[in-house]
């Protein structure tokens, strides 16, 4: 950050490394380089799985611009393979559409669901209002009362097809 003389931001995010890219031509050109071709979001969530080795169980703070099918599809590879747990937290959008978890199949004829029902965000905010649950948190000093709800829900289509 050229000509910063004081950061006054506090954050609970800790660094796990950091790499300038110029393009993929003049990077191949380092040595020991060793250019993916994977996406920069889902290296981002390979780079970001290796602190899980080190840390355990950890959350994955990213920008909903970087989040994506495929990131997720590497993050449920890697979460399946038996070490701690990584989870991502982002901001959706509030025009999003989530499906509802599958209920249990009923047995019978035709072609199981894959998803459940559509659970618009913006509608899933306006009702349940009631469910929200309050906490105390001390966000930059100060203490502040946060509201959260908490749900599961399926998020990308082309994540189950």
């Amino acid at each position: 950050m050229p000509a910063v003389k004081k950061l006054f931001q506090e954050s609970v995010c800790i660094l796990l490394g950091i790499l300038l890219h110029d393009g993929l031509h003049p990077a191949s050109q380092w040595d020991g380089s060793s250019i993916s071709a994977s996406s920069h979001v889902v290296q981002m969530v390979e780079n970001g799985y290796r602190a899980v080795e080190t840390f355990g169980d950890s959350l994955f703070l990213l920008d909903r611009y970087l989040l994506s099918a495929p990131a997720l599809k590497r993050l449920a590879e890697l979460n399946s393979s038996g070490m701690p747990h990584m989870d991502i937290v982002t901001k959706a959008k509030i025009s999003c559409t989530a499906y509802e978890l599958l209920p249990k199949r009923k047995p019978g004829r035709g072609r199981p669901a894959k998803k459940g029902a559509a659970a618009k965000l913006r509608e899933l905010i306006a009702t349940a209002t009631g469910q929200f649950r309050e906490t105390t948190e001390t966000l930059y000093g100060r203490k502040e009362t946060v509201r959260y709800y908490s749900t599961d829900l399926l998020w990308g289509q082309r994540l189950w097809r």
